[in-house]
């Protein structure tokens, strides 16, 4: 991912929520029995994602349409560019399907967030 913008994405590195590895029991601030602290507080881990990005993919095509199909161990979608004739495949993506399912999760986050 590049570090543009407002971007969201799971590459199935650890994203997300969960107890903090160095405090596995989510408390924070003293023993909850005791009284002593301010209760359970959980923490959330943020694991943030890099990749080398080369210069050509940096700068990114145009997608007018695209095509999505599945195998029985992969789903791929086309990225296609309708600006001149023939359309052109401009890009394929080809993912597991637990990839495939954090994706359109994913996806439907932004565009809920973008039609707000």
């Amino acid at each position: 991912m590049s570090g543009s913008g407002n971007e969201t994405g799971n590459g199935g590195a650890g994203n997300g929520g969960g107890n903090d590895a160095g405090n596995p029991s989510g408390n924070e601030g003293g023993n909850p029995s005791s009284g002593g602290g301010p209760g359970p507080i959980q923490k959330i881990a943020h694991n943030p994602m890099s990749a080398r990005v080369p210069e050509k993919v940096s700068r990114g095509v145009v997608a007018t349409g695209f095509l999505a199909y599945f195998g029985p161990n992969e789903f791929v979608v086309d990225f296609l560019q309708f600006i001149a004739r023939p359309p052109q495949l401009v890009a394929r993506v080809i993912m597991p399907p637990a990839v495939a399912e954090q994706f359109v999760a994913v996806l439907r986050d932004i565009v809920g967030r973008y039609s707000q």
